[in-house]
């Protein structure tokens, strides 16, 4: 016999699209991470026209190589000089992470949230047009990014790469604002419509999805489970959270002596993809930044091969 036919979801509402791309909640703390409204554009670009969208610098590694893009800040272009997509003869490096508006965008990004916004304190965002005299990041040279809030905050991230698959990204503020300000640093991964994995993949075994370690609590969740509403939340000092393939991991790494709540989830992100899968992290206790002085926090990405030394070599670090 048959069974009757589901109905599908109701779409979700631009408002929704909007509310849901924008916010993350850490209790009594909303985190506004972007300026992602105005993303919504039913259009898939080429890669070439979407990392054109932007200022960029150039990244240039031993083993891997992209960019960074001035709007926003993001580390949304990185591709790995090692691997190819098939074992023939000229074949494609493999792209790791991709800018949005493409058709699977996948990055990294870093800021601050006020503790109470209604305050109007403004904070960069992801629409947020960086400056800096630098045009290439290389192992030998960290580049720094400044941008002025116009009211007595300047925000200023640099960010160096290492020899392998690393990379450090070292947030200020630096306050003449005439009073004592707090804010929390938060760091997250998106990643759009990831592709179908098309190999065999034995029951139990982990290999698509968010997973990662706060604490003592050991965390994973794959794409189904987020998408079931079923991912993780966690709260404690020490570990990392990242996105992982077979082959290939992003991951976030806090300071380890700060304690932070980590998160991963699904949104339905609206036209023109289908799925995003997130992974975050926020501080739970703000960052006072007294008038006329500075604060700074540095969060640590992985991005690259699943490489056992290289994998073991970070975890002794």
């Amino acid at each position: 016999f048959l069974l009757p036919t589901p109905e599908p979801p109701p779409a979700p509402t631009a408002e929704q699209v909007a509310e849901a791309n924008k916010r993350i909640f850490a209790d009594d703390v909303e985190v506004v991470l972007e300026a992602d409204g105005t993303r919504s554009t039913a259009i898939i670009k080429s890669r070439d026209d979407a990392l054109a969208g932007s200022p960029r610098i150039l990244i240039e590694a031993p083993r891997l190589h992209g960019s960074i893009a001035l709007r926003g800040a993001r580390i949304d272009d990185i591709i790995l000089k090692d691997y190819q997509e098939t074992v023939e003869d000229g074949s494609p490096e493999i792209t790791l992470f991709a800018p949005d508006e493409t058709e699977t965008p996948y990055f990294a990004q870093f800021g601050w949230t006020a503790a109470d916004n209604t305050a109007g304190i403004a904070v960069p965002d992801g629409d947020t047009l960086w400056r800096t005299s630098s045009s290439k990041l290389t192992p030998t040279s960290p580049v720094t990014l400044t941008w002025d809030n116009g009211a007595g905050l300047v925000f200023e991230r640099t960010i160096s790469v290492d020899e392998e698959f690393g990379f450090a990204i070292a947030q200020t503020v630096r306050n003449q604002s005439g009073t004592a300000v707090s804010l929390y640093p938060y760091s997250l991964l998106r990643r759009y419509d990831p592709p179908e994995v098309g190999f065999y993949k034995p029951w139990g075994i982990f290999q698509d999805g968010a997973l990662g370690r706060i604490g003592e609590q050991q965390l994973e969740a794959d794409y189904d489970d987020m998408q079931d509403g079923d991912g993780f939340r966690a709260e404690g000092k020490s570990g990392w959270l990242g996105i992982t393939s077979k082959y290939f991991l992003s991951a976030l790494i806090p300071d380890q002596t700060r304690r932070v709540r980590g998160e991963a989830r699904h949104i339905a992100p609206g036209a023109p993809h289908n799925d995003q899968y997130q992974v975050d992290y926020i501080d739970t206790e703000p960052t006072v930044i007294q008038q006329g002085s500075a604060q700074a926090v540095t969060t640590h990405l992985f991005a690259g091969a699943k490489e056992v030394g290289v994998l073991d070599a970070y975890e002794e670090k």
